[in-house]
């Protein structure tokens, strides 16, 4: 692969994703239009013998669904005011308020509310089943100023603890939120949780990235991001926009990434691992892969190919076993299971129209 190829996969994995070198520009989000209602137009008298049409109910926008109310219960000098939705309480911290301006934070809240319900309906529902019948609403609260130990890495948007946190600016935070819900599902909604760091990245990489539509994600390739117009141009090329809907597509750009690191392109290259450390690629790992040690788009991946070849039942079956028990469970290394998903990713890659430059 030529410096001029690997350069290319990485602009737009800094444009699209901007994942790598945690970098968030400043939010354009546009204001959702006035939502004041106008008093109601009365009907002139007509001939009994016309019927007079009946007046459709406008649909409420998001902010007539989710008013901000005042927080009295859960540190209300922290976070003086919060939303509640079917799926989630949103905490709103006052400094992050004042951080990025009242008009700013509220359509930046609403913008990611938009979506967000309808994604973690998606979710629930691609863990049915394997998850609780009731799942409680989850605390959701923001840390744009940067109070907790996480929010001050840049690979971080989101993170669950208990609750979920969301770091940085809403663009950032959109792009993790469904990854983060997951994992509340997966770890807090069952009678047996995902074990151990592969398992929990890589069902929540999976059925946020892979399975669901992901709508909120959609906000962190948009207007919100300052280097939206560079990744659709890039996407287009390298074949995982979506033409139809005109968005880029999560799916293909999780196989993209995954083929990318596969094929050897990303050697010496520096990345975050679902082990949760940062480590460089190198040629060795082709050779000796490390279920630690895999790029969360690897991970995802792997999970999609393991789901299709030996079914959801036997792996969401095995999501808390350690390596040896996951060896014996498939029945293969860990090393083969990854040479053969690698070879099958390839082929999913072609089958989606995906283009490596």
């Amino acid at each position: 692969m030529s410096k001029r190829i690997t350069a290319a996969i990485l602009a737009l994995i800094l444009a699209v994703c901007a994942i790598a070198c945690g970098q968030a520009g400043p939010e354009t989000i546009h204001a959702e239009p006035s939502t004041t209602q106008l008093p109601p137009t009365e009907i002139p008298m007509t001939p009994p013998a016309t019927e007079v049409p009946a007046t459709e109910t406008p649909e409420p926008t998001v902010r007539e669904r989710y008013p901000i109310e005042e927080n009295t219960a859960f540190k209300p000098d922290v976070y003086p005011y919060l939303v509640r939705t079917e799926s989630a309480v949103w905490y709103l911290a006052g400094e992050d308020i004042e951080l990025l301006g009242e008009e700013a934070f509220y359509d930046g809240l609403y913008a990611v509310l938009e979506h967000a319900e309808e994604d973690f309906a998606d979710a629930r529902e691609a863990l049915k089943g394997y998850i609780n019948e009731e799942v409680l609403p989850v605390g959701i609260h923001t840390d744009f100023c940067g109070h907790e130990a996480y929010s001050k890495l840049p690979t971080y948007g989101a993170f669950l603890n208990g609750s979920i946190s969301l770091y940085q600016n809403w663009m950032r935070a959109s792009d993790a939120l469904l990854h983060e819900y997951v994992h509340y599902l997966t770890m807090g909604c069952t009678v047996r949780s995902t074990g151990g760091d592969f398992w929990r990245e890589s069902v929540a990489q999976y059925v946020a990235n892979i399975v669901c539509r992901n709508r909120t994600a959609d906000l962190f390739y948009s207007g919100m991001n300052p280097n939206a117009q560079d990744a659709e141009t890039q996407a287009k090329q390298l074949g995982v926009w979506n033409e139809e809907e005109n968005r880029v597509d999560h799916k293909k750009v999780e196989f993209m990434y995954a083929q990318s690191f596969a094929n050897g392109d990303m050697v010496g290259f520096s990345y975050f691992t679902v082990g949760q450390k940062t480590v460089v690629r190198t040629q060795e790992f082709r050779d000796d892969p490390q279920r630690l040690e895999l790029m969360y788009c690897e991970a995802s991946c792997l999970l999609a190919y393991l789901i299709e070849t030996y079914g959801r039942d036997m792996v969401y079956g095995n999501w808390s076993t350690s390596l040896s028990e996951m060896e014996e469970a498939f029945g293969k290394p860990f090393s083969e299971l990854y040479h053969d998903w690698a070879a099958w990713n390839t082929e999913q890659c072609a089958l989606m129209g995906i283009t490596l430059p």
